[in-house]
């Protein structure tokens, strides 16, 4: 098994989707406010295993299923 990182795909990698920019009473700063990327938990890419043809295989035997019809 094999693990990969794919760039996700609702927020494009950044790990947030939205962001507000909110003035502080001061006039001359601001506070960015992220929504954090509900698909990625904000970490801009998801995690998918990759199994090779031999390890299929063997999980769907073990789970007694087959590929055949």
């Amino acid at each position: 098994m094999e693990v990969i990182n794919v760039l996700c795909g609702k927020c494009s990698g950044l790990g947030y989707t939205k962001q507000k920019i909110i003035p502080n009473d001061d006039g001359m700063t601001v506070k960015i406010e992220k929504d954090i990327c509900d698909e990625c938990n904000g970490a801009g890419h998801i995690e998918y295993a990759i199994f090779s043809v031999e390890e299929a295989k063997a999980i769907l035997k073990y789970c007694g299923l087959t590929t055949e019809s």
